[in-house]
């Protein structure tokens, strides 16, 4: 007995991956081989094709070009599974980079929270900043002993 695929798939975890005044990167997954189209616009009657890859695949990109500064767009993701089945995801937007953005010339401020777990073989670390910003940690496993003869003599 043959079971048909009769479930759309499912369009997840979708967002900005770099955008700049004229250009935008977008990224989502789903959760079976699908190819995707996109369209997007300057209000939600979109109209304009993205570029994508047709294959069949599981993470997709589109690249945007020929934007316009400071502008919000508005897109649709269309994603058809190997069996047809057909799913939109709609209303999502960005506003790209105006073209006169002040230069952000002050670091975010980190605040670190002590409460993190350590253990014998890892350590949750966690802190928060005052605005966007990406982080990384960067600890060598002589600083791990540190932090935990640190946190025993508490």
């Amino acid at each position: 007995m043959q079971v048909l695929d009769t479930v759309s798939p499912v369009v997840s975890e979708f967002g900005i991956i770099s955008f700049g005044t004229t250009t935008a990167s977008l990224g989502w997954t789903t959760n079976e081989l699908s190819t995707s189209t996109l369209e997007y616009g300057t209000s939600t009657n979109y109209g304009t094709p993205g570029t994508l890859s047709f294959n069949a695949l599981l993470m997709h990109t589109a690249s945007l070009s020929g934007l316009t500064a400071g502008t919000t767009y508005y897109y649709c993701i269309h994603a058809t599974d190997i069996a047809g089945n057909v799913t939109n995801s709609c209303g999502h937007s960005f506003i790209t980079e105006s073209a006169l953005a002040p230069v952000d010339t002050i670091a975010p401020v980190i605040s670190h929270d002590d409460g993190g777990l350590v253990t014998s073989n890892s350590a949750n670390i966690t802190w928060t900043t005052n605005e966007l910003a990406n982080s990384q940690v960067n600890m060598a496993r002589l600083q791990i002993m540190v932090l935990l003869l640190r946190w025993i003599q508490f």
